[in-house]
């Protein structure tokens, strides 16, 4: 009796897996498109973790689809964000996949975890964007950025490094040695430090790089920067980092340490300058390709975009005026412009 007993569980164990496995992902079209003949759609959203940069970008891909949403069509968003915790971010990407007709990976570590989700439900049908993702083929999203090759595209935030690099000279001409800074486990931001090393390298720069494996060492891999003499720091548009960037700035400002970021919310969190993306636009354009799979479109066949033009000069006034640096930034923002 007890081996019957035990057969019959876990055959309904199964059959729960099974419900499981094919929740709202019933459609069985080609792979990377939807079902353009539902009425309601549900969207989920895996953001990784909570900071400006890709809160904003979150905010312009649901603003870019409700605007232009097919007529007669309605859209239910599912957000889940499980602040750069592993286990949660597994679990939500799994919840995700299984239960929306179309998700969106905003940062790489999100976009990974979707893509490894719905490949290990065997739901490879589903289409997946991303955004915020500064090197999807690095991170094996996509085959190439011009021919993705399956159900995953999306927009890179792949930002203007060489222009960046070059904002440190003509803020202050007398620095020689420039320090990097990144999280081991962000594939995207050594991409980027690897770039921004070697063109700094090009232009007659000493560089030093240092990395953190999680938010509790990135004083120790600051201080080493600055004992190394670097009087200006380089940090990619890293997520954990750019979570932490009040360590950034209590070690760096007092120091008058200049921080170039990879982007404008850094800056506003404690970095110095940067020439940065606009992170609202970028989702707007992750959120016009959601709208195109909506309308039909394939995601094999949509290359990867990203924002070309139109970069935003942004700087930290109060950290500039704490290190004495006035006079340093009245000259650059002649250049650009800024107010």
């Amino acid at each position: 009796m007890k081996k019957i007993r035990t057969i019959l569980l876990a055959f309904v164990g199964l059959l729960g897996i099974v419900g499981l496995v094919s929740c709202g992902n019933k459609y069985t079209g080609p792979e990377g498109t939807i079902d353009t003949e539902q009425e309601n759609y549900k969207i989920g959203i895996l953001q990784y973790v909570t900071h400006g940069a890709l809160d904003k970008a979150t905010e312009g891909f649901k603003q870019e689809i409700l605007a232009n949403i097919p007529e007669g069509k309605t859209v239910e968003f599912v957000v889940r964000n499980p602040e750069a915790d592993a286990t949660q971010l597994e679990s939500m990407a799994a919840y995700l996949v299984n239960n929306c007709d179309l998700v969106m990976g905003n940062a790489t570590p999100a976009a990974v975890a979707l893509k490894n989700a719905a490949y290990n439900a065997g739901i490879k049908k589903l289409p997946i964007l991303f955004t915020s993702v500064s090197d999807p083929v690095v991170a094996k999203l996509v085959n190439s950025n011009d021919a993705p090759g399956k159900n995953v595209t999306g927009t890179s935030d792949i930002n203007p490094i060489e222009d960046q690099i070059g904002l440190i000279k003509e803020f202050d001409a007398s620095i020689s040695k420039i320090g990097f800074l990144y999280t081991m486990s962000e594939v995207n931001s050594r991409a980027q430090v690897e770039v921004a090393d070697a063109y700094a390298k090009s232009q007659g720069f000493q560089t030093v790089t240092a990395n953190n494996t999680d938010p509790s060492d990135i004083a120790a891999a600051l201080n080493s920067l600055i004992t190394a003499n670097c009087k200006a720091i380089y940090i990619p548009t890293d997520n954990i980092i750019a979570n932490n960037m009040t360590v950034v700035k209590n070690i760096t400002e007092s120091r008058g340490v200049i921080v170039v970021c990879g982007e404008e919310g850094m800056v506003e969190a404690g970095g110095t300058i940067t020439l940065s993306i606009d992170y609202t636009r970028l989702g707007q354009i992750t959120g016009e390709m959601a709208i195109e799979i909506l309308n039909g479109s394939n995601t094999k066949d949509m290359a990867v975009r990203t924002q070309t033009t139109d970069f935003v000069f942004a700087y930290n006034e109060t950290s500039i005026n704490t290190m004495g640096k006035q006079s340093l930034l009245a000259s650059i923002k002649t250049k650009y412009n800024a107010e």
